[in-house]
C-alpha cells in the first residue's frame, strides 16, 4: 500500500511538472575603473578596480499564480594599488571571489490585463573570500558567509507569451540576515557574527531608478 501511495504521488508530480512552464533570466556585468594622475610632467598610476559578476536564474511556473525558482551569483573583483615611489609601499593586489544561491517563491496576487502584482520571498545564501598580494607575499583575507531571508513586492508586464518584464519595488521590504566573518590572525581564528533585521516602507521617490529595478524573464 505504501509503495502504491508513493507511486501515485510521484506520478502526480511528474504530470504537474510536465505541464508546467519554465523560465530563465539573469544578468551579466563587467566594469573597470582606473587612470593616471599627472603633475609637473610626472605620471602616476591611480588605484584601479576590475569587477565581473554573473547572475543566472531559472525556474518553473507551477500554475498561473505560483512560481518557483533559484538565482545563482558569481563574482570576481580585483583591486590594484600601484607602487608608491614616495613612501616605498609596494604594489598591492586584492582579489575577492564570491558565490551565492537564492531559491525563491513568487505569488501573483492580482492581474489586470498584461500587468500583474506579485509578492516574492527568497532565501539568500552566499560566501566570499579574499586574497591579498603585496611585496611578493600572499595573505589570505577574511571569509564572509551570509544567510538571509527577504520578502518584497513587485510588478510584471507580459510583452507576449514568451517574454515578461518584471520590476522589484524596494520601497517595501522585510528581511533577516546573519553574517559570519572569519579570519586567521597570527594563527588564531577570529570570528564575528552579525544579525540584522529590517522592515521598511518608503513611499518617497518611489519611481526613481534607485527604488525600482526592471528586468525580464523568458518563458519556454
Amino acid at each position: 500500500m505504501k509503495k502504491i501511495s508513493l507511486f501515485i504521488v510521484a506520478f502526480l508530480m511528474s504530470v504537474s511538472f510536465a505541464s508546467a512552464q519554465y523560465f530563465v533570466g539573469g544578468s551579466l556585468n563587467f566594469n573597470a575603473t582606473g587612470g593616471k594622475s599627472e603633475s609637473n610632467g610626472t605620471s602616476v598610476d591611480r588605484p584601479s578596480t576590475t569587477q565581473f559578476s554573473f547572475h543566472p536564474k531559472g525556474g518553473i511556473f507551477h500554475s498561473e499564480k505560483l512560481m518557483f525558482g533559484a538565482e545563482l551569483s558569481f563574482s570576481i573583483k580585483k583591486d590594484k594599488t600601484p607602487e608608491d615611489p614616495a613612501t616605498g609601499d609596494p604594489e598591492t593586489i586584492k582579489r575577492t571571489t564570491g558565490f551565492g544561491i537564492s531559491p525563491f517563491a513568487r505569488y501573483y496576487a492580482f492581474k489586470m490585463g498584461k500587468f500583474s502584482l506579485f509578492g516574492q520571498g527568497q532565501l539568500n545564501l552566499s560566501t566570499s573570500s579574499t586574497k591579498e598580494e603585496s611585496g611578493g607575499t600572499t595573505t589570505d583575507g577574511p571569509t564572509i558567509n551570509k544567510i538571509g531571508f527577504s520578502v518584497f513586492p513587485g510588478i510584471s508586464y507580459n510583452i507576449n507569451e514568451k517574454i515578461e518584464l518584471e520590476a522589484r519595488i524596494n520601497g517595501v521590504d522585510f528581511g533577516i540576515n546573519r553574517r559570519v566573518y572569519k579570519q586567521d590572525v597570527a594563527g588564531n581564528e577570529v570570528k564575528e557574527i552579525n544579525t540584522d533585521f529590517g522592515f521598511g516602507a518608503n513611499l518617497d521617490n518611489i519611481v526613481t531608478t534607485g527604488n525600482i529595478t526592471v528586468g525580464a524573464i523568458i518563458k519556454f
